[in-house]
């Protein structure tokens, strides 16, 4: 006679536990506590140059830069709280 197994029960809320072990992108992606991540400061620096009407230099005629509201030119307001990237 054949048993039938009921399916695994799988807990998706529970958080990664730390083992020392770096994980896989698809790891980090897939895990429950990756999915309430807090924007990124450079993103929201990004997003407010915009709203200011300042140009996206590093889309290169990409689209988006439409979006841009044709106004005076402004000086950019850097955040005080970001680190500069280094060097390569």
């Amino acid at each position: 006679m054949v048993t039938q197994h009921s399916e695994r029960k799988i807990n998706t809320d529970e958080k990664v536990k730390n083992d020392g072990v770096d994980r896989l992108p698809h790891e980090r992606d897939e895990s429950p506590d990756a999915q309430n991540v807090r924007p990124r400061k450079i993103m929201q620096q990004a997003a407010s140059d915009l709203e200011q009407g300042l140009v996206d230099t590093d889309r290169r005629a990409q689209p988006g830069v439409e979006k841009v509201k044709p106004t005076e030119p402004k000086q950019a307001r850097p955040d005080p709280q970001l680190e500069p990237k280094k060097a390569r």
